[in-house]
């Protein structure tokens, strides 16, 4: 290795880390909105976007300080389009909880990767290496495995709401790919207070408890907010299909919170699926580590 190829390979190291790092913290959401006591998708919107918006405005005041406007102003079009697309995405996610069952959700998106690869390709001309399409052909099979045992059980408005909020997340990956020479971050803020305003109007009057609100919160700061963060972080040198394969930890810890904490128990379909999506993000961890190139 040139020492020239020795600092990139360190950083797409880190990177993988840090995007299994907001795997991690993604994987919260769905035992966080169980744990719920009334609160209904918009009221949960609103004070995790909130939340969203605080942390981020927060780290960025932080980081950039004089020069924050500028931070804001450099994700130029492109963005504030990924910006739009994530709004959309969260929201579907966090109905779709509403609809069917975490382990169903996070199953359905799943299919994240295939739908970055094929957009990365056509849209921005990545190229996805062989041995990394093997990689997600095997995590696609976890997936059928487990889908195939659990899509009976949840309803068609959750997957049809789960399937279509893929499409807002891609969106997303695609922005920050394509804008990876610049900070994406001030993009999660324009995404959360997007989604706070359309929620804000669509929640209606009813009351939420303190409760609730903590909870929110507390998914807005940490699920989303770390989350993001993170991510975000680490897709500025980790390829769009591999990022959401790496990021999709998510799918195996997801349904293993809900079964701990609220008792929403797998099924055998659900542990066998998710046992070979595991040695495919090992898989692909491995890959990436070895690969040199951006």
């Amino acid at each position: 290795m040139s020492a020239a190829a020795a600092p990139a390979a360190t950083g797409r190291m880190a990177s993988v880390g840090i995007v299994l790092v907001a795997g991690f913290f993604f994987s919260l959401t769905g035992v966080l909105v169980r744990v719920l006591e009334a609160a209904n998708g918009w009221q949960v919107l609103v004070f995790r976007s909130l939340a969203l918006l605080a942390t981020v405005l927060l780290f960025l005041a932080l980081r950039y300080r004089g020069e924050l406007v500028a931070s804001f102003r450099a994700i130029g079009g492109i963005g504030v389009g990924g910006a739009l697309g994530l709004a959309f995405g969260t929201s579907c996610y966090i109905w779709a909880l509403y609809y069917t069952s975490v382990a169903n959700t996070v199953f359905l998106f799943g299919a994240l990767p295939f739908i970055n690869s094929f957009n990365a390709w056509w849209l921005l001309g990545e190229k996805v290496q062989r041995l990394a399409w093997v990689t997600m052909a095997l995590a696609l099979v976890g997936i059928v495995v487990m889908v195939q045992g659990a899509i009976l059980e949840g309803s068609v408005i959750g997957n049809v709401v789960a399937i279509v909020g893929l499409l807002g997340y891609s969106s997303y990956t695609m922005s920050v790919r394509r804008n990876k020479g610049i900070d994406m971050m001030p993009a999660l803020c324009v995404s959360a207070a997007v989604t706070a305003t359309f929620a804000l109007v669509l929640a209606g009057t009813r009351p939420i408890s303190g409760y609730d609100t903590l909870v929110c919160v507390a998914m807005g700061v940490f699920s989303v907010g770390f989350g993001y963060m993170l991510y975000t972080w680490g897709a500025r040198r980790v390829r769009a299909g591999e990022l959401s394969l790496l990021a999709n930890v998510e799918i195996i810890l997801g349904p293993l919170w809900a079964w701990l904490a609220v008792a929403e128990v797998p099924s055998v379909w659900t542990m066998a699926g998710g046992a070979v999506l595991g040695v495919a993000i090992a898989v692909q961890a491995s890959l990436t580590f070895r690969d040199k190139t951006g």
